[in-house]
C-alpha cells in the first residue's frame, strides 16, 4: 500500500482498479496487505457501492464478524475473505449479492472431499466447477446422505460410483453437462431421490446405449425420479412400474418411441406428479385406470388426439399440461369437472381444440394456456 498517498490518483494505487468511463472504484484488493484490526460497520470501505470485486484475504481481523454491511455492495460479483481472521456464522445478508460468483478449484475440491471423510450433506449448487475433474468424485465420503451440484458447469464423464455410496437417499447433479456410466449393479439401495434432468447424460454416447439402466430396478425405496430433457431413446423399460414407492416421476422431453399404456403406472399408488413425453396415440390404451393422489400430470407432445377420459377421476389435480399435442374437436363436458376444486394450472395450447370457452369452473385457477388453438 505504499502507493497509496494524498494527492495521487487513487486508481493509481496498488490493488485499485477503476472503470475506464465512469472513474469509479470497481475492484479493491487489499490481500497480503498486513491489515489488523476489527472491521467496523462505519469503514470507508462501504461507501465504495460500485466494487464488483473485493479481496481481503491473508490479513487480520482479530476474530472479527463477517459484517452484514457487505450487501451493500449489489454489483460484487468475487468476494475473497479467507484466511482472514475472520470469526462466526456468515451473515444471511450476503444472499442479497445475486451477482456473486462462487468457484472451487480442481485441486481445493479434492481436499475438500479427502478431508472431509464423515460429511454427511453436501451442497454445492451453483458454484462454478468447471475446471472440477469429475474422477474427485471417487473420493466422496461413504457418509454422504444428501449430495447436491445443480447448475456447476460440470464436464466430462461422471464415475459410476457416485451411485454406488451407500448411504446416499437424495443426489441431484441437474443442468450440467456430462456423460454416465450407470452401474449396472451396487447401486445405493438407500436411494430415494435421484434428479439428473438437463446434464445431456446421452449426448456423448452412442444410441444403442441412450437407454434407462435396467439396473434402476433395484432402487426399491426411490420415490423421485427425474430424467427429463436428456435425449433418452427407446421404449420406457416395464420396470420403472415396479418402482412401487414413486411419487414425483418426470420422463418428459426425451426421445422415446413406442406406445404406451398409462395404465401400467397405475399401480403406482402413491404418484403424485407424474411427467411424460412420448409419441403416443392413446385411442389404442385402456384408460379406464385411476391415479387416487395425483397432482401434477404433464402429458405434453404425446400424440393425443383427444382428452383421455381417465382425466374424470383425477379430482385432487392442481396442474394439468395437454399442450402441442393434436387434440380436437370441442371441449368435452366432462372436462369441466376435472379438478373442480383444486386445479391452479391449466395448458391446452398448440392443439386443434374448436368451439367456444364457457366461463371456468376452476375458482383455483392462476395460470392458464389456451393459444395456437382453433377457438
Amino acid at each position: 500500500m505504499t502507493t497509496w498517498k494524498n494527492g495521487l490518483d487513487c486508481c493509481s494505487w496498488n490493488g485499485v482498479t477503476c472503470d475506464n468511463v465512469t472513474g469509479t472504484i470497481i475492484s479493491l484488493d487489499l490481500s497480503y496487505s498486513c491489515l489488523q484490526g476489527t472491521l467496523r460497520s462505519n469503514s470507508s470501505l462501504f461507501a465504495l457501492r460500485h466494487l464488483q470485486s473485493l479481496n481481503l484475504a491473508f490479513n487480520n481481523f482479530c476474530y472479527s464478524s463477517i459484517l452484514p454491511e457487505l450487501s451493500m455492495f449489489a454489483k460484487l460479483r468475487h468476494l475473497n475473505l479467507s484466511n482472514s481472521n475472520f470469526l462466526g456464522l456468515v451473515p444471511f445478508e450476503i444472499s442479497f449479492l445475486s451477482k456473486l460468483v462462487l468457484k472451487i478449484e480442481n485441486t481445493r475440491f479434492k481436499i475438500l472431499v479427502q478431508n472431509l471423510t464423515e460429511l454427511r450433506e453436501l451442497n454445492l449448487d451453483f458454484i462454478d466447477m468447471s475446471a472440477v475433474s469429475l474422477n474427485s468424485f471417487v473420493n466422496l465420503s461413504s457418509s454422504l446422505t444428501y449430495f447436491s451440484a445443480v447448475e456447476c458447469k460440470l464436464q466430462g464423464e461422471l464415475p459410476p460410483n457416485i451411485f454406488s455410496l451407500p448411504n446416499l437417499l437424495d443426489l441431484n447433479l441437474e443442468y450440467n453437462d456430462f456423460a454416465v456410466s450407470f452401474p449396472k449393479s451396487n447401486w445405493s439401495k438407500s436411494l430415494e431421490s435421484l434428479t439428473l434432468s438437463y446434464t445431456s447424460i446421452s449426448s456423448k454416447i452412442p444410441d444403442s446405449i441412450r437407454l434407462i439402466p435396467s439396473s434402476l430396478v433395484n432402487l426399491t425405496k426411490l420415490t423421485g425420479l427425474d430424467l427429463s430433457r436428456n435425449e433418452l431413446t427407446g421404449h420406457i423399460p416395464s420396470f420403472v412400474v415396479k418402482l412401487e414407492q414413486l411419487i414425483d416421476v418426470d420422463l418428459s422431453f426425451n426421445n422415446f418411441t413406442g406406445v404406451l399404456d398409462l395404465g401400467v403406472f397405475s399401480t403406482l399408488k402413491n404418484l403424485q406428479v407424474f411427467r411424460l413425453t412420448v409419441e403416443l396415440n392413446l385411442m389404442y390404451n385402456s384408460m379406464n385406470h385411476t391415479f387416487p393422489k395425483l397432482g401434477t400430470l404433464a402429458l405434453p407432445s404425446c400424440n393425443l388426439t383427444k382428452f383421455p377420459p381417465f382425466l374424470n377421476s383425477l379430482k385432487i389435480l392442481r396442474e394439468l399440461d395437454l399442450s402441442q399435442n393434436k387434440i380436437g374437436g370441442q371441449i368435452p363436458r366432462w372436462f369441466w369437472d376435472v379438478g373442480r376444486g383444486t386445479l391452479q394450472s391449466l395448458d391446452i395450447s398448440s392443439n386443434l381444440i374448436e368451439g367456444g370457452i364457457q366461463q371456468f369452473p376452476w375458482k383455483e385457477l392462476i395460470n392458464v394456456g389456451l393459444s395456437h388453438n382453433l377457438f
